[in-house]
């Protein structure tokens, strides 16, 4: 009797430690499971997400057309710059005969007229880059900015060449006029004549 009591005492325990069990896994299951309320909130976070994915490759896809245009932009740029250069050193070639050959006096002029060229294609090329670029870049300004620092130079040159002449200018009519004044003073003065008279009596005694 005693052995068969402690069997089903054994059983019994072990029924009630399944049962037991049982409860506590149905529990732990149910905990780990979200509600209904932590899904939505879930699902809310994974469209968010997706829309914040969707916006990066749209800025990335934007950055990159950019990046193409600029690109595009200072090859075409470089391309102006290049056809620039080409252009003076053929206005200065084409007329360096005119300069090697022509008079000391026409020289000057010439090479004005060179420099002149060179500016006005300079200046040209500004204005189609201002025209052609849809969009400003930092190329494109310090090209604009280095051909007008290059015009003022010239035309600050020839202000200053223009200025000079009329200052040497003034000065020698300055001295021409004391020059005469002067000449017109000893031709006035007692001295002046008495020498005169001086000479013309030399000049009686040896004809004598």
């Amino acid at each position: 009797m005693s052995s068969t009591s402690t069997t089903a005492s054994a059983s019994e325990s072990g029924v009630s430690v399944e049962t037991n069990r049982s409860k506590n896994g149905i529990n732990s299951n149910s905990e780990m499971l979200p509600n209904s309320e932590q899904r939505e909130n879930l699902n809310d976070l994974i469209l968010s997400l997706r829309k914040e994915l969707e916006t990066i490759k749209k800025k990335t896809k934007e950055t990159k057309l950019i990046i193409a245009k600029t690109e595009i932009q200072l090859m075409r740029e470089k391309k102006e710059k290049a056809s620039l250069k080409m252009e003076v050193d053929l206005l200065q070639e084409e007329n360096q005969d005119l300069i090697e050959n022509a008079d000391p006096k026409k020289e000057k002029i010439i090479k004005k007229i060179v420099n002149l060229a060179c500016v006005n294609v300079i200046v040209e090329q500004i204005e189609q880059l201002d025209q052609e670029s849809k969009f400003s870049t930092e190329h494109n300004k310090q090209i604009r900015e280095r051909g007008e620092i290059l015009v003022k130079r010239y035309k600050k040159k020839e202000k200053n060449k223009k200025e000079k002449k009329t200052k040497e200018k003034k000065k020698k009519e300055k001295r021409k006029t004391h020059s005469n004044k002067e000449r017109e003073s000893e031709k006035k003065s007692p001295s002046s004549k008495r020498k005169k008279k001086n000479i013309k009596k030399k000049k009686k005694k040896k004809k004598k």
